[in-house]
């Protein structure tokens, strides 16, 4: 334990609160950022990465609980020429952070985009509705005042305006 890659990788920190932990393929930590842990067995049941790793040969990344009971992103991988198990353990709420951070900002672009598409809805409509709403001006005005020759004109295109010529040609038939 002095100084090398092994003496060294227990003082390693990951990110803020992260750390490395070797264990043998017997359960005995022979690396841990905690001076007490090194040369202890993992207990069955205390870290479920080790269990999964040592048990059921599992290598990757997992979320799981560190021996201390706090949620870690662990990774595991074999040291084949000893045959013991590096894993890397790094705080949940560590991970998570950037993202949470992110939240607000995430949070105006969609109420910023949801606005514009509201207001890009809203003047297609009008758009689309402003015929109808100047017919319908046209002939509230006729039934209120009628007087011959009054006609509604050019109303828009498409149905609207076949509905407006249709109109004109029944206000001259009567």
């Amino acid at each position: 334990d002095g100084p090398n890659v092994s003496g060294d990788l227990g003082r390693v920190v990951i990110g803020e609160g992260g750390f490395f932990v070797v264990v043998t393929s017997d359960r005995v930590r022979v690396i841990h950022p905690d001076a007490a842990r090194v040369l202890q067995a993992v207990r069955r049941g205390d870290v479920p990465l080790v269990d999964r790793a040592l048990d059921d040969g599992f290598r990757g990344v997992a979320e799981t609980r560190a021996s201390s009971g706090r949620q870690v992103l662990g990774a595991v991988a074999t040291l084949p020429t000893v045959g013991w198990y590096l894993f890397a353990n790094l705080p949940v709420e560590e991970v998570r952070a950037p993202f949470v951070a992110a939240r607000p900002v995430y949070a105006t672009a969609v109420a910023a985009g949801a606005l514009l598409l509201v207001l890009a809805v809203w003047r297609s409509l009008r758009r689309v509705t402003r015929p109808l709403v100047e017919m319908t001006a046209a002939v509230e005005g006729i039934a209120s005042q009628p007087a011959s020759g009054q006609r509604i004109g050019g109303a828009g295109a498409g149905e609207v305006g076949r509905l407006a010529a249709s109109f004109d040609r029944l206000l001259e038939a009567l």
